[in-house]
C-alpha cells in the first residue's frame, strides 16, 4: 500500500485441512499535494515616503501543501499600492502553482513627506514658581514637538 500501482490481493480460506485461495487487483493511488496557502514574513519595509519606489527586499513567502510540506517561492506579483498618493494600503502578495492562485496581504504606509507642527508639550523636572524680580530658569524643562506625520523631536 505504499506504491503507487496495482497491486494483487490474494485471499485464502482453509476449512479441514484443505486450503482454496483467490486473488484479485486493486489500485492504490496516489494523493496528490495541492498548495493550499502562503504565509509571509521576514524584515520588509513597511513605511514609505510619498514617490519612493515600491520594494518588497525582506519579504519571505514560503508556499505551504496539503501534505504538510512547504518551500520559500517567489510570488507571481505583488500589487494594491500608490506610492503617489499618502495613506495606509494592503499590499496583496499572489503565488501561483499548477493552475492554482493563492494570496496573503500586508500592509503599508505611505506618508506625505510634507510635515508641520501640531503641538509642543512640556516635561522635565523643572521650576514653576519664582519671587519677584528673580530671573528666569529653563533648567530641566524639555520640550517636545509633534509633527502632522505623528513623529516626536526634543527641541530647544
Amino acid at each position: 500500500m505504499d506504491e503507487p500501482g496495482i497491486q494483487e490481493v490474494v485471499v485464502e480460506y482453509e476449512d479441514n485441512g484443505k486450503t482454496v485461495q483467490t486473488s484479485y487487483t486493486i489500485t492504490v493511488k496516489e494523493i496528490p499535494v495541492t498548495l493550499t496557502y502562503i504565509s509571509l514574513s521576514g524584515t520588509y519595509q513597511r513605511e514609505f515616503e510619498l514617490g519612493e519606489e515600491f520594494n518588497s527586499n525582506g519579504l519571505i513567502v514560503k508556499a505551504h501543501y496539503s501534505n504538510g510540506s512547504s518551500k520559500v517561492v517567489e510570488p507571481k506579483s505583488i500589487s494594491g499600492y500608490n506610492m503617489d498618493k499618502p495613506g495606509d494600503y494592503e499590499v496583496v502578495v499572489l503565488y501561483e502553482e499548477n493552475g492554482k492562485t493563492v494570496q496573503n496581504y500586508y500592509e503599508i504606509t505611505v506618508k506625505n513627506g510634507i510635515s508641520f507642527l501640531v503641538d509642543i508639550s512640556l516635561s522635565g523636572n523643572f521650576k514653576t514658581k519664582y519671587f519677584v524680580g528673580e530671573s528666569f530658569s529653563s533648567d530641566g524643562l524639555v520640550v517636545t514637538a509633534e509633527y502632522s506625520d505623528g513623529s516626536f523631536e526634543e527641541v530647544d
